[in-house]
């Protein structure tokens, strides 16, 4: 009996991760085109998920043309371009002010939003820095 709640708690788990998993990928894809939504924290977040829940999606998205080498770089401790960094941070703090001056009153929830940025930020800062990506020149070119 018991190992039937295990099996059946696991799979809860491994369901919840898939989903959290796509819906991070979803909003990354639509942040490639959107200024708004930061799209590399996404990215890895569903990285991270599907890591989790689905071998079939994480390697997948590790292939991935677009999404590959920042997931690689990330999860090998190689760090984040600055460009990233920058763009995250930025994004971040414009979106937290005009959401704690436009649509939020509640001054404990501020501070929060605010403590979460300033944590966000530190721990981007303290990422080791990647030099921009550079393709690499065709032979013949």
């Amino acid at each position: 009996m018991e190992q039937e709640s295990v099996s059946f708690f696991s799979k809860i788990k491994k369901g919840a991760y898939f989903i959290v998993g796509t819906l991070a990928l979803v909003l990354g894809v639509i942040g490639a085109f959107l200024p708004v939504l930061p799209t590399t924290p996404l990215i890895l977040l569903a990285a991270g998920c599907y890591i989790r829940s689905s071998k079939k999606f994480y390697e997948w998205l590790i292939n991935n043309e677009r999404f590959g080498k920042a997931i690689e770089d990330y999860h090998t401790g190689r760090g984040i371009t600055k460009n990233t960094k920058i763009r995250a941070i930025v994004m971040m703090w414009l979106m937290i002010t005009l959401s704690a001056y436009l649509f939020i009153t509640s001054i404990p929830l501020i501070a929060f939003l605010y403590l979460i940025a300033i944590s966000v930020t530190f721990y981007l800062y303290r990422q080791p820095t990647l030099e921009e990506y550079v393709p690499e020149a065709k032979i013949g070119e």
